[in-house]
């Protein structure tokens, strides 16, 4: 044999060295522990996955944001049995009294940006305690108003408690921290803060006329219109003390961080990634925007109603400022009632479509009730508005508590903060003009806007239900 096959053989023979059973046994083990954790790395990305769309804040800290909200919309509606008082007490007339109650939500949709803007870079805690002061000098000045003798200083007053009101914390604070298999539950119990805090407002202000008269102190500064300011400013500063106690801080979480992470990059001549792919899907507005809606009408509607309830009570019915706040109050708390029964129902469901579709309807029909049939009996009048409202506010709630979260989880992660933000503004100026709206109203006419604005609601959800469809990049 030639010396160069020699050579090849002696190569090819030490490169292919026969395999004992030893070895073999030894690489089969090896490729089955990389297996075995390879699959439990992947487990537990699944359970990691599960655990993030489940995920809770502390109880306590949840219940803060919670009382926030109905601190808020308490103090919204504290002054609707008071505000034609004492607007005509400082020279004002009932449009002064719709703007005194209007101008909270409508400068609180202003305050929305700055507020968003600066809790993206702050804490939750030091943002909070920021407003929740601002608002205890809002109401110091409302109870002050009287002194100056000047309208236009109770509407400053109420401006700066809008613009302080912090409504785009708690549902920040819910779409940050909460999973978004929680998260339909979670906004029914803020819906229902929401309902509550304006069913606690009139029950305030009739206790705080309470106390007024018994103490019989009727003064520039303490008297029926005043009160309410006190009032508000006392409960403002044992919130602000209980929140430095008990509030824990939220860690960051993948939705805190999405605006600052970034996509992986593909390389060059490789072609786009698969999450680049799929982050490049076009994402229809129409479904978000429907849900807006429905939030705008629900604002609407909260203090259209309440506004006008209390008018239709003391103008048209001749009832005491404590008589038509009690009324308002009963009517309004049998609605948050509903509100955080249907969150504990759908805690384990998901039926938000469905559900908003649902609520729509029951809302127009329940707008029936609430138009002018001449009746001639005031206990028939008394009791067919109170059940057109009852019914009207609990189903329009409900329909708000499905469109907020829904409205999330049809965009993708990147774009939710800015979805719940545009949400909230929505909210917050139909609080505002519905305000304004319900003052103006008359028997003739209430009805009807309300039928109209239900029916606008569900017909745009009716028509748009092939866009109400969970977009899988919601994370």
């Amino acid at each position: 044999m030639p010396i160069g096959s020699e050579a090849m053989a002696l190569a090819i023979g030490s490169e292919f060295t026969p395999v004992t059973a030893s070895e073999e046994a030894a690489h089969q083990a090896s490729s089955s522990e990389f297996n075995e954790a390879a699959a439990a790395e992947a487990s537990s990305e699944d359970t990691k996955e599960v655990d993030d769309a489940m995920s809770m804040p502390p109880k306590l800290s949840l219940c803060l944001i919670l009382c926030m909200a109905f601190l808020t919309c308490a103090n919204l509606v504290i002054v609707i049995p008071t505000a034609t008082g004492y607007a005509q007490v400082l020279g004002g007339n009932s449009t002064l009294s719709g703007l005194l109650i209007g101008v909270t939500p409508i400068l609180a949709s202003f305050g929305v940006f700055g507020t968003y803007w600066v809790v993206k870079r702050s804490s939750f805690s030091t943002v909070i305690q920021c407003l929740n002061f601002g608002v205890v000098c809002g109401n110091i000045l409302y109870a002050l108003a009287e002194l100056t003798g000047w309208p236009f200083t109770i509407l400053f007053a109420r401006s700066l408690i809008g613009f302080c009101g912090g409504l785009v914390i708690p549902p920040f604070y819910i779409t940050q921290v909460v999973g978004i298999k929680r998260r339909s539950e979670v906004m029914f119990y803020f819906s229902a803060a929401n309902v509550l805090g304006m069913a606690a407002g009139p029950l305030f202000a009739w206790l705080v006329e309470e106390v007024v008269h018994r103490l019989q102190i009727e003064n520039l500064v303490w008297n029926t219109f005043t009160a309410p300011g006190w009032f508000m400013a006392a409960m403002y500063l044992i919130y602000m003390l209980l929140f430095s106690l008990l509030f824990q801080e939220p860690p960051a979480t993948p939705a805190m961080l999405s605006t600052k992470a970034k996509e992986p990059e593909s390389r060059p001549g490789t072609g786009p990634s698969p999450l680049e792919l799929v982050d490049q899907r076009h994402t229809s507005l129409l479904g978000p925007i429907v849900c807006i809606w429905v939030t705008t009408v629900a604002g609407i509607l909260n203090t259209c109603c309440e506004v006008y309830a209390v008018k239709m009570a003391q103008d048209y019915w001749g009832w005491t400022i404590a008589n038509s706040a009690l009324f308002l109050s009963a009517i309004v708390f049998v609605a948050g009632a509903v509100n955080l029964l249907m969150g504990r129902l759908t805690s384990k469901s998901q039926v938000d479509q469905l559900g908003l579709l649902l609520a729509s309807l029951l809302a127009g029909a329940s707008a029936v009730l609430l138009l002018d049939y001449g009746l001639d009996s005031l206990a028939e009048q008394v009791a067919v508005f109170a059940l057109g409202l009852t019914l009207l506010l609990s189903s329009i709630n409900v329909a708000r508590s499905f469109a907020m979260p829904l409205a999330t989880k049809l965009v993708p992660l990147k774009r939710k903060q800015r979805t719940s933000l545009w949400a909230m503004i929505g909210m917050s100026m139909g609080r505002g003009c519905g305000a304004i709206l319900g003052s103006a109203l008359t028997r003739a006419t209430f009805g009807y806007v309300a039928l109209g604005f239900c029916l606008s609601a569900a017909l745009s959800v009716a028509a748009c239900q092939r866009k109400l469809k969970i977009d899988e990049r919601a994370g």
